[in-house]
């Protein structure tokens, strides 16, 4: 059983929408290839009360100085997704997939920094922050891919078929995550 009322209005499936402060994000590292790679990121409602995620997140890296530290074109429609509602110590996820800086760009522009990254549902007022202290920065485009929340959390990303269509004819299965 949960605490809490369930809202009224247009989707009454929907809960509130969730606080920043009342999630917790986490990474699971999945692929990496010549061109790009891919995470699904975990959200979990730790707070007491249920509450709702809807749509992919936008995302942000800052330095300590707060100034962007790269510039992103997210291939992604805004409004696409349902509510995910959230009840407490449950989780949703999304997947992410990041083309790699292209080698027209010079080693010596690529570095690391420490930064903040967030990532920003609609209808939030901030993001879900990380801290990360070498976080590669100097690729002057980054394009993302990045599917709307689904309830649990995923096996694989949306746009692969699921881990078992991938394997061979031999019967090798691929195991994604840890």
């Amino acid at each position: 059983s949960t605490t809490g009322t369930r809202p009224t209005g247009a989707k009454p499936t929907a809960y509130r929408t969730c606080g920043p402060g009342q999630l917790v994000l986490s990474s699971r590292f999945y692929n990496v290839d010549m061109s790009g790679s891919y995470d699904i990121y975990p959200v979990t409602n730790k707070g007491a009360t249920p509450c709702s995620l809807r749509g992919a997140p936008r995302f942000a890296a800052q330095n300590a100085a707060g100034k962007a530290v790269e510039t992103v074109s997210e291939g992604f429609p805004r409004g696409v997704g349902r509510p995910v509602n959230l009840l407490p110590g449950r989780s949703g996820s999304f997947a992410v997939w990041w083309d790699n800086c292209p080698d027209s760009v010079p080693s010596s522009e690529a570095k690391t920094e420490s930064v903040t990254v967030s990532w920003t549902f609609a209808g939030q007022k901030g993001g879900i922050a990380q801290h990360i202290t070498k976080f590669s920065v100097g690729c002057p485009d980054v394009s993302f891919t990045v599917s709307a929340i689904e309830p649990g959390v995923m096996s694989h990303p949306p746009w692969l078929p699921a881990p078992l269509a991938q394997s061979p004819p031999q019967g090798t299965n691929y195991v994604f995550g840890p």
